[in-house]
């Protein structure tokens, strides 16, 4: 099911927005969008955007996610703890063989597939204005468009890898594109490892793929598992595969794809972008994509998310990625009970709670979750009872209560990077702190941060852990 069927699906529940009014996406649209969203939970549909060539789709998953995925997500969950059983749970006892060999069958029926009809029109170099995309300026101080949750695909010809991912992508010009590529990514291993042979490798930036895809993409905590199969297995139908540029496959259901090239080393400073904690950041060197083609649909649907704490797709997205991380990291400290990031500050802290908790077992969790890298951005991590029932909450309610667990004493672990920072422009440090003893006031964390009441809290966090992280 690509875009089209969601946002057909989409209409006839009544939840597309659709507007007629020619629109800027330099701001106008996304602020527009982001208030919509606190009214409504319904997607918006761009028709006519200023200086564009295609329309314009965003928050297609917000707020709706039983709807797009056509399951709720214990159902969702129950298959990825079938997948994970398979890959971390093989046990050898000849007793299982029958049990795991069937496990196998089953996963090998979502295997991807190839077909020989490509659904796209091309577009070659001379044809390609990337100006004409509908990326978005969230703010006037966005140095360049932004396109959010596309999916990325790397392909080194020499070793013959390939990597699927999901970053930010900044148009710099009618040809050229940056790619976000946080340090100790995999993405940054992946371009590290091909600097040392030193020739390009192939990359295709995929626009408006399928729900299950989308979601996947961002797993890159999930080792040793292709997530066409993962995606495939999630749906229960496998992920359809068609061939661009000599041997380069692509999702067949996605509504646009650029192709280029990129040679490591080759990098431009990245121009300042907006972050989910509402702050820009920028500066970095980041590697330069020279786009050589463009396929797309006979009638294309753009699709980007917007950049927002709660009001946009990927934080919809995110929360269900965190059934699976949790269900992933239970499988090496089966005491944590519940996790969540905080997206406000732009996915940097990590809430863990532990059933019977002590301070020794919170610094060997916290150590053990930033070995596993489940987010290149993670810095912080705050370890609560279970007791303190934070899974109950309606959102998560947490942030004035940390400011009484971010004290010296509290801090179990802080390490000093010494090297550059690519969300921040300066230097910043790992932290794991005890809040196992915490007896929590809750607050409304959406109320929190978007109301001007809360504004000395705010401030008063914002401040504590600037100092905790060096900055």
């Amino acid at each position: 099911m690509g875009i089209k069927e969601v946002l057909e699906k989409l209409k006839k529940e009544g939840l597309v927005l659709e507007v007629e009014e020619t629109l800027s996406p330099d701001v106008e649209i996304p602020i527009l969008s982001s208030k919509l969203a606190s009214q409504t939970p319904k997607a918006f549909l761009f028709k006519n955007v200023e200086g564009k060539e295609y329309p314009l789709v965003t928050n297609l998953y917000f707020n709706k996610f039983e709807t797009i995925f056509q399951a709720d997500s214990i159902t969702l969950l129950k298959n990825f703890k079938m997948l994970s059983s398979i890959l971390f749970d093989v046990s050898l006892d000849p007793s299982s063989k029958i049990t795991l060999l069937a496990r196998l069958a089953w996963v090998s029926e979502f295997y991807p597939k190839t077909i020989e009809a490509s659904p796209f029109i091309r577009r070659s170099a001379l044809d390609v204005d990337l100006g004409k995309l509908p990326a978005l300026r969230h703010s006037s101080g966005e140095e360049y468009p932004v396109i959010k949750n596309p999916i990325i695909i790397l392909f080194d010809k020499k070793l013959d890898k390939t990597l699927i991912y999901s970053e930010p992508v900044q148009v710099v010009d009618e040809k050229a594109l940056l790619l976000h590529t946080p340090k100790k990514s995999k993405a940054s291993l992946f371009l590290e490892e091909a600097a040392k042979h030193g020739e390009s490798i192939d990359i295709a930036i995929i626009i408006g793929v399928s729900p299950h895809l989308q979601l996947v993409s961002n797993m890159d905590w999930i080792p040793w598992f292709n997530k066409y199969l993962l995606a495939g297995a999630l749906s229960g139908k496998s992920v359809s595969l068609v061939r661009v540029e000599k041997n380069f496959y692509v999702p067949a259901e996605a509504e646009m794809i650029l192709v280029g090239e990129l040679v490591p080393g080759d990098v431009r400073p990245e121009g300042k972008m907006l972050y989910e904690d509402m702050q820009l950041y920028g500066g970095s060197p980041m590697p330069l994509v020279r786009v050589k083609s463009i396929w797309h649909k006979p009638t294309t649907v753009f699709y980007t998310s917007l950049t927002h704490p709660y009001n946009s797709d990927e934080y919809t997205l995110n929360t269900i990625r965190e059934k699976f991380m949790l269900e992933y990291l239970q499988l090496f400290a089966p005491d944590i009970s519940y996790l969540t990031f905080l997206s406000y500050d732009a996915y940097r802290t990590l809430i863990l709670a532990l059933n019977n908790p002590h301070p020794g077992r919170a610094f060997e969790v916290g150590s053990l979750v930033f070995s596993l890298t489940l987010n290149p951005n993670l810095d912080t991590i705050i370890v609560f009872s279970e007791k303190s029932k934070i899974d109950k909450i309606k959102v998560k309610e947490l942030l004035p209560s940390l400011l009484s667990a971010l004290r010296p004493e509290k801090i179990l672990y802080f390490e000093t990077i010494h090297e550059e920072d690519v969300l921040r422009q300066d230097k910043r440090g790992k932290i794991i702190v005890d809040a196992t003893s915490l007896s929590l006031d809750y607050y409304d964390e959406e109320g929190y941060f978007l109301s001007d009441k809360h504004v000395k809290l705010r401030e008063a966090y914002e401040k504590i852990i600037r100092e905790l992280r060096g900055s």
